[in-house]
């Protein structure tokens, strides 16, 4: 088996995940890579990527967040300074509906 085998990795994977990446939506403000994440105006992760959505009309990011606050619906993102309200969102993002 696999996991009977020496890699390199083998101790991260045997940990238990300490973060969860979520998709957030944003009222206006578009978040870059290495924004902090907020939940009651304490650090609970970071963005990884974020952008406006051409296709859905209002800025989109990924968040890796603490597993503690992952299961929250409402976060904040600092830009410059300022916390921007932010909910959490399935992903993926936009899903494209079937031709009938």
């Amino acid at each position: 088996m696999v996991k009977d085998k020496p890699f390199v990795g083998r101790e991260k994977m045997d940990e238990a995940p300490t973060q969860k990446l979520i998709g957030l939506k944003l009222e206006k403000v578009p978040v870059r890579e290495g924004y902090p994440v907020m939940l009651n105006g304490e650090n609970v992760g970071v963005v990884t990527s974020g952008s406006t959505s051409p296709s859905l009309g209002y800025p989109i990011a990924m968040a890796l967040v603490d597993l503690e606050a992952a299961d929250s619906d409402a976060f904040e993102v600092e830009v410059r300074g300022k916390a921007h309200p932010a909910q959490k969102t399935e992903v993926p993002f936009y899903t494209q509906k079937a031709e009938s």
